[in-house]
Formats: C-alpha cells, structure tokens, sequence
C-alpha cells in the first residue's frame, strides 16, 4: 500500500466531527477523543511524530488499464495526463490481480496536503506522514487479521459518506465513495417515524425493525451490490467477506440485514470508532 508521503510515526491523529487519537507502543493502543485538540491534551502521549489522513472527498482517483510494459518516467507521464489540473500532488500504484493489470492513480490538492501539515505544526508536532483514510482503514483491517487471504471488501460508513474498498492481502484493488452514510440514515429514520433527528440517533442504537431496515438502507444496499458486482464482473474476482468499520456502522440491524440482502458474509471490526487512528498509528511499524 502506498500514501502521499513515506516516513515512520506512531501517532495517528483523525480529525474527524470529533478528533481521535492513536498511539501504537510496546504492541498496546493508547487512545483519546476529544472535541477540540489542544497542546496541553497532547502531552498524555509520548510520540510527537504524527501521522494524519485526507478523506476521500478530497482524493481523485483513476483506474488506469495497463495494456504495455512502462517504465518508471513513463508510467508517471500516463497518470499525470490523467488529471486534468497542475497544482496536484499525485501518486500510483501498479495492480496484477488476476488477469488484470492496470494503475491506480491518486491525486490530490497541493493546497489541502499543505493544510493538513499547516493544522499538525499548529499544534507544535511534526507531521511526518499524510495518507489516505482508506489505506490507513485498509491497514488497521489487516492488523485485525492477519491471516487473510481472500479478497474482501471493507466498508467504512462515516457521518456524511461512505467509502467502499476491495482489497486482497493489504492490496487495494478497487475504490468508490458513496454520499449515503449515517446522517442520510438517520434522516430516513426520523422521516418515516415523525420524530426529531436526535430521537432517530436514539433509535436507531436501540434497534430497527426489518420494514424499516428495508426503507432505510436501501440506498446503501443498492450502492453496496453494484459496487462490489462491478468489480466482480469487471475485474473477474470475487469477494468473499465485508467488513464494517466506521460511526455510522454502530446500529442493531445493520450487520444482518446486508448479509442477508448481498448474501454474503458481513462482519463489523472491533473498536470501529477508533480503527482510522489506529491505521495511522500502525504505519511503517
């Protein structure tokens, strides 16, 4: 797996609608959260190299067909003419999977890769690595299981979005943003049954029943069966498991209604809330 820049840390923070903070030492976590991040609450952990994520709203990222054998300058040529703007940061990998060979290319604004280390030297640290949120998810998955081996597909449902990733062995192979995640959730909730947001947020943890589920989901289900099927019929693979990560994954019902409407095996990772920090704390360990 690749990230906009190489270097070694072990403190991983997200800044997400809360700010989440990993630490990876002696094969223990040590984590925090906090509405605001000040210098005073970074002074309850030992590392001062940081380690932080772009999301996927702010990543472009193009599936490039490899039909020839490029060399380096060559193969970078290609994946820059991809993108249309100058003022990109951009990276690639090259995929065998199967009997398909092709390049994913990253990119991202110079401007937002400079925020992010602008908003980690404000709070006196050295910000030694940025990457993207689905690798360092992807990462923290297989800490989780070590031993995988087949190809799966990791879903991580946040507040506003939901980012959809196949992998195999720690490889990505495939990427797709969906804009349906937890707010849209909750709002299809509190719609049908006549009640306040902040009502649905309480319901939706005490369990939904199956009509419901169906009313509710179904944007997600749908967005979920055709992501995966394009992959399937496009890359000729197969994915055997899902795994859930991310806030809005945390509700009663979620797991078993997409089992049995994709038929296939669903399985939510532990500590989802705080798997993005992790996966940046675990980088180059």
């Amino acid at each position: 797996m690749f990230s906009l820049f190489a270097a070694k840390g072990q403190l991983g923070i997200d800044f997400g609608d809360s700010i989440k903070i990993a630490e990876f030492k002696d094969n223990h976590f040590k984590t925090a959260v906090y509405d605001k991040l000040s210098k005073e609450d970074l002074k309850e952990f030992s590392a001062q190299k940081v380690i932080t994520a772009i999301g996927s709203d702010d990543v472009k990222v193009k599936f490039i067909p490899l039909a020839t054998k490029l060399n380096d300058s060559e193969l970078k040529e290609m994946v820059s003419l991809q993108f249309e703007a100058d003022d990109l940061v951009i990276q690639y990998d090259i995929v065998d999977y199967l009997d398909k060979k092709y390049v994913i290319g990253l990119a991202v604004n110079k401007d937002i890769v400079q925020s992010k280390f602008d908003q980690i030297r404000d709070l006196k640290l050295k910000a030694k690595v940025i990457e993207t949120e689905f690798h360092a998810n992807l990462r923290f998955l297989y800490y989780q299981y070590p031993n995988l081996k087949d190809t799966v597909s990791l879903v991580d449902i946040g507040r506003e979005k939901t980012d959809l990733i196949i992998a195999q062995q720690g490889e990505l192979l495939f990427f797709r943003k969906v804009d349906f995640a937890g707010r849209q959730i909750t709002e299809r909730l509190a719609k049908i049954n006549r009640i306040s947001f902040s009502e649905a947020e309480k319901y939706k943890k005490s369990g939904v029943d199956k009509e419901e589920l169906k009313i509710i989901l179904e944007e997600l289900r749908s967005q979920i069966y055709s992501s995966i099927d394009y992959f399937q019929s496009e890359y000729k693979g197969r994915v055997s498991k899902i795994f859930l990560t991310g806030g809005g994954s945390n509700f009663k019902g979620l797991k078993n209604y997409l089992e049995d409407q994709l038929g296939i095996e669903v399985e939510s990772i532990e500590d989802s809330l705080f798997s993005l920090a992790k996966g940046l704390a675990l980088r180059e360990l």
